[in-house]
């Protein structure tokens, strides 16, 4: 990996953060009106793959390596419409 495609890569990752920081915070003061805290990982997958770019898809794949090793990133299934769908959540 050259360098600038690690810097592409951690800011990927810290807007991602940021997001799920946001969402949880969001949770804590309204949770009648944000009643879960997670974020599905199809929302965080379109925020970062373009369709007609194949090098987003390789952007997909780095991300998710490092989120997958993330020590503060908890992963959930949730069953919608007969779809299994993965939700991420920040756990501070």
């Amino acid at each position: 990996m050259n360098y600038r495609y690690t810097l592409k890569i951690n800011a990927l990752m810290h807007d991602i953060i940021v997001e799920l920081q946001t969402k949880r915070e969001r949770h804590v003061k309204y949770p009648h009106v944000y009643p879960s805290a997670a974020v599905s990982a199809t929302h965080i997958r379109s925020t970062i793959v373009n369709p007609t770019q194949l090098s987003t898809f390789e952007d997909w794949q780095c991300v998710l390596e490092r989120l997958d090793a993330h020590p503060l990133l908890r992963k959930s299934m949730k069953e919608e419409k007969g779809d299994f769908i993965e939700y991420w959540e920040i756990l501070i």
